[in-house]
C-alpha cells in the first residue's frame, strides 16, 4: 500500500524556489513529480487556519479555526495557539482532517507537530502524534518520521504529516528578502533532502509519495 508524507514548510513563499539559491532537494522532488506555480491561501493567511484548510479541504469559516487567536462571541470564549489547552480542545474544530478519516478507515497515521493534530477531533487523534515544540530542530523531526517509517508493517503509519516552521520564523524576524531568510530556505532544502534520503533507505521506498506544501507567503511592507 502507498505511504503519503505531507510536509509543510511554513511561510515558504511561492517564488523562494526561483531566487537562485542552491536547492537540490526541491529540484530533485520537482523533477520526479509536479510543481505548482503558487498557492492562494485562505483568508486570513495565517498558520493555523491554513494548515487546517490543507488537511480538511474547507475554508476557515467551515473548519472553525479562523485565526491564530480569536474570540468566539457565541461560545463566549477565546482560542489562541499559544495556549496548549485550546489547541487540544476538540470542540474548536468543526471539520474532519485527513488523519481522522484515515484512522476511521483503518489506515494508521502519524503527525509531527502539524497544527490541530493534538486534538481528538471527533474523538480521534493520529495513532502517533508529537505535540508542537519549537525548540526541536527540523532534522530531529525528520529523523523521528524516518524512524516511524521503519516500524514493522502493522505499526507503520501510511499517512504522515510533518510541520517545519523555520522559514516562517526567519521571514517574520528578518523579512522575506533578508539573507537570514535565504539561509533558512537553504536549510529547508537540507531538511527535505534528509527526508528524501531516509525514505530511499526505508521499507516504504517503493511506495512513498511526498507532498510538499506551504500555508502562506509574506512580503515587505513600509514601516
Amino acid at each position: 500500500p502507498a505511504t503519503v508524507v505531507l510536509v509543510s514548510f511554513d511561510g515558504f513563499r511561492h517564488d523562494y524556489l526561483d531566487r537562485g539559491l542552491p536547492l537540490p532537494a526541491f529540484a530533485r522532488l520537482a523533477a520526479g513529480g509536479v510543481r505548482a506555480r503558487a498557492l492562494v491561501p485562505s483568508f486570513p493567511s495565517k498558520t493555523f487556519p491554513n494548515h487546517l484548510t490543507l488537511v480538511t479541504g474547507v475554508r476557515p469559516g467551515r473548519h472553525g479555526i479562523v485565526a491564530n487567536a480569536f474570540h468566539d462571541p457565541a461560545r463566549r470564549d477565546s482560542f489562541a495557539i499559544r495556549r496548549p489547552a485550546d489547541v487540544r480542545d476538540a470542540s474548536w474544530y468543526r471539520a474532519e482532517p485527513l488523519w481522522v478519516a484515515a484512522e476511521r478507515a483503518g489506515v494508521p497515521t502519524a503527525s509531527m507537530m502539524w497544527p490541530g493534530s493534538e486534538a481528538a477531533i471527533g474523538g480521534v487523534r493520529p495513532a502517533t502524534v508529537v505535540a508542537y515544540d519549537g525548540a526541536v530542530p527540523a532534522a530531529v523531526r525528520v529523523d523521528s518520521v524516518a524512524a516511524w517509517l521503519r516500524r514493522p508493517a502493522p505499526a507503520r503509519p501510511r499517512f504522515v504529516a510533518l510541520y517545519v516552521g523555520d522559514v516562517d520564523a526567519a521571514g517574520h524576524e528578518h523579512g522575506p528578502d533578508a539573507p537570514a531568510t535565504d539561509r533558512a530556505i537553504v536549510d529547508a532544502d537540507r531538511v527535505l533532502g534528509r527526508l528524501l534520503d531516509s525514505l530511499a533507505a526505508s521499507p516504504v521506498r517503493a511506495s512513498a509519495h511526498v507532498v510538499v506544501v506551504s500555508d502562506h507567503g509574506m512580503r515587505e511592507v513600509a514601516a
